[in-house]
């Protein structure tokens, strides 16, 4: 069994100051929760502007708030907007409407009706880089792995094979080298060792904030593993799926609203 040894006072300097670095980040968050909602209570004003720009100076990579976990940067490298917007809406309270809170998390990315140029500067440099880490790195790495599931379900089928039949670690050997159970099983115990911890045993369920960190680290690890003509096919085939699904959306969403509006005619012509 490994002994702990004791902290040299190096190491107590450190954990002093990262305990100081700590408590100014919560001071400065609090003090953004104070100004997103002095800010809101003008009825005039743009919440959508005035919730991103408070996201440019947010110091925090991840809190506990009433007994929930966010984690707001990935990695130490990729940003969840919506993971940020959830938090700082739900401390908005009745200020923005459950309505508009939804448009946001479910919407396209960027929002509506906000071009990426401007996306870019309510963000800030720092946290729009983190941003496109978060695009690239775990959406993109999502839709390749779907894409790649896609493909091999429609040649086990064009072969005679059931297209219900489970093959899921038939896409992750091709895009990583290994199984799903076994690439989690390596991501932590590297980040075990990163933590100086143990490797936590127990059942391989993902919780959807460890399939983020766990996205991530597939993303890199790719990128280790590819030749640069293979990236270039990979990325292709992600923006390809990205975009389908967009498209699917858009129409589910165009089908809402066209029934969204018969309805309300029926229901005006049945009042009258």
């Amino acid at each position: 069994m490994i002994e702990p040894q004791p902290e040299t006072n190096d190491q107590s300097e450190i954990a002093l100051s990262l305990d100081a670095d700590r408590l100014q980040a919560e001071v400065q968050a609090d003090n953004l929760i104070d100004d997103l909602k002095a800010r809101l209570a003008d009825e005039n004003a743009d919440w959508r502007r005035i919730l991103f720009e408070i996201m440019a100076e947010w110091p925090l990579a991840g809190e506990w708030v009433d007994d929930r976990e966010f984690v707001y940067l990935i990695g130490g490298e990729a940003f969840d907007w919506r993971a940020l917007a959830e938090r700082l809406m739900g401390a908005a309270g009745e200020a923005i409407s459950i309505g508009d809170k939804e448009r946001l998390l479910l919407g396209p990315d960027p929002p509506e009706e906000i071009s990426d140029d401007e996306f870019s500067r309510m963000l800030g440099v720092e946290k729009h880089r983190a941003h496109l880490n978060y695009v690239y790195g775990i959406t993109s790495e999502r839709g390749l792995i779907l894409a790649v599931e896609e493909a091999i379900r429609k040649r086990r089928v064009a072969r005679g094979y059931s297209p219900s039949d489970d093959r899921i670690d038939d896409a992750y050997i091709n895009l990583y080298r290994a199984t799903q159970e076994e690439l989690l099983k390596e991501h932590r115990r590297e980040l075990a060792e990163q933590e100086g911890k143990r490797p936590a045993k127990g059942e391989l369920k993902l919780t959807l904030i460890e399939s983020d960190a766990f996205t991530y680290w597939l993303f890199k690890r790719r990128f280790k593993l590819s030749e640069p003509a293979r990236l270039a096919s990979d990325t292709r085939k992600a923006l390809e799926q990205l975009a389908g699904m967009r498209v699917a959306h858009q129409r589910r969403e165009a089908a809402l609203r066209i029934f969204q509006a018969q309805e309300g005619e029926r229901m005006a012509d049945n009042s009258a």
